[in-house]
């Protein structure tokens, strides 16, 4: 009688419970894999402006731009770009203030937290540390994809001349 009541009542009940749960237990997956693609550190592979009229150019980091992105487990991340063609300095204990300024120019970073709008495919960039002071407590949105190892962030370009930016990173392995 207890194994024809198990068969009959029991398991029927099990599997429309997990049926019911299913959804959930999709969606809690899916949204746990999308952080866990960003967790790690990722290597610079590009970052250009495109003009309205298709013209590419590079930013203060040049054509052969370097750098590294970094996201913790723990919801904080920190970020490093540098033009590798700037002016080496020609005395290193006596930096002249040109020297200065192209250092300034050539060199970004900062640090802070990171949250994920999966819904909008935008990464948050929340900074708390930074090169210049006005990042530091800004909002910056960035809008993703991803493709292989490989992510990328682009949208709509806030400069003068418009048109988008491309900003592509490779994960480190």
């Amino acid at each position: 009688m207890h194994r024809m009541w198990t068969r009959r009542v029991l398991y029927p009940a099990l599997l429309l419970l997990l049926f019911a749960q299913r959804p959930a237990i999709l969606a809690a997956g899916a949204a746990e894999s999308v952080r866990e693609r960003f967790l790690g550190t990722w290597r610079l592979v590009a970052i250009e402006n495109i003009s309205k009229e298709g013209k590419v150019t590079y930013p203060d980091f040049g054509p052969h731009a370097v750098g590294y992105l970094i996201y913790s487990p723990q919801g904080r991340m920190c970020a490093a770009l540098m033009n590798p063609d700037r002016p080496q300095w020609k005395e290193p204990r006596q930096v002249t203030e040109k020297e200065k300024i192209a250092l300034f120019d050539s060199f970004y970073a900062y640090c802070g937290k990171y949250e994920i709008k999966e819904a909008e495919h935008v990464m948050m960039h929340l900074p708390e540390v930074a090169l210049t002071p006005d990042y530091v407590r800004s909002l910056q949105p960035r809008p993703y994809s991803f493709d292989g190892d490989r992510l990328t962030f682009s949208g709509p370009d806030s400069g003068p001349q418009g048109g988008t930016y491309k900003v592509v990173w490779e994960k480190v392995k």
